[in-house]
């Protein structure tokens, strides 16, 4: 059988009409979610029972301000973890407002940095600083490393 141009193009136009009609037709049966609920209620990884640690490269933390702030509120609330390592944190400020939205939890960015600053933000209930806390190591050696390690000296159910 072969079309015709013109007939191809109806059919296609009918296509995509078709497609259009059926995509906007929904269901008010569920909705996705609650408006007053976390969007983020689906990224839940921690238990209480285990250690439970993310990192997350922020990129130039924050952004778009208090929307940005606001939303990895949500997110790592969400979550359920202990730790949560953060990279780019730009803004110290910021990354206070960030532990200030976070009941319970407590937070440290490192000193060195700049706007590549590494951060941790840890749940005040779960986690305590060990004996060497948190510290920055190999300052000066910017070849292999582009920002200071920070490393956290954890304590996790009294162990």
């Amino acid at each position: 059988m072969t079309y015709s141009s013109g007939r191809r193009s109806h059919a296609a136009a009918l296509l995509i009409a078709l497609a259009t009609v059926m995509g906007c037709a929904g269901s008010d049966d569920t909705p996705l979610a609650p408006v007053d609920d976390n969007p983020f209620r689906a990224l839940v990884a921690g238990s209480d029972t285990t250690l439970d640690i993310a990192t997350w490269n922020l990129k130039e933390f924050a952004l778009a301000g208090d929307q940005t702030v606001a939303l990895v509120a949500e997110a790592i609330t969400a979550m359920n973890l202990d730790v949560v390592a953060l990279q780019e944190v730009a803004q110290g400020s910021r990354f206070n407002q960030l532990v200030a939205q976070l009941p319970g939890w407590s937070g440290h960015r490192a000193p060195s940095g700049g706007e590549w600053s590494l951060a941790y933000l840890w749940r005040s209930d779960t986690i305590t600083l060990g004996p060497d806390g948190l510290r920055e190591i190999y300052p000066d050696e910017n070849t292999p490393f582009p920002r200071a390690p920070l490393v956290f000296d954890l304590v996790f159910g009294g162990e």
